[in-house]
């Protein structure tokens, strides 16, 4: 898989897997994928940690539309820079 102007987003609640499991196994696998995660139940903590382990945005919902492409165009721009 090419890594050219990649961007994960991730909810904290999925079904299967969960949004923290998913960026841990990217972690892991040292794919160097930016993430922004985004979820109606993240509190402090739980952006704190998103942050702390690496993402690029932590999106609280609901969210504007344009919050959210801001936040994938950033993501996008850092992994460009990251090459």
């Amino acid at each position: 898989m090419d890594d050219d102007a990649l961007c994960v987003l991730l909810d904290l609640r999925m079904p299967g897997m969960q949004g923290f499991d998913v960026h841990r196994q990217l972690i892991e696998k040292q794919r160097h994928i930016p993430v922004v995660f985004m979820s109606a139940h993240g509190d402090d903590e739980t952006v704190r940690r998103a942050m702390q382990h690496g993402a690029v945005a932590f999106l609280r919902k609901p969210f504007a539309e344009d919050v959210l492409l801001d936040s994938n165009m950033l993501a996008i721009e850092r992994h460009g820079e990251a090459k």
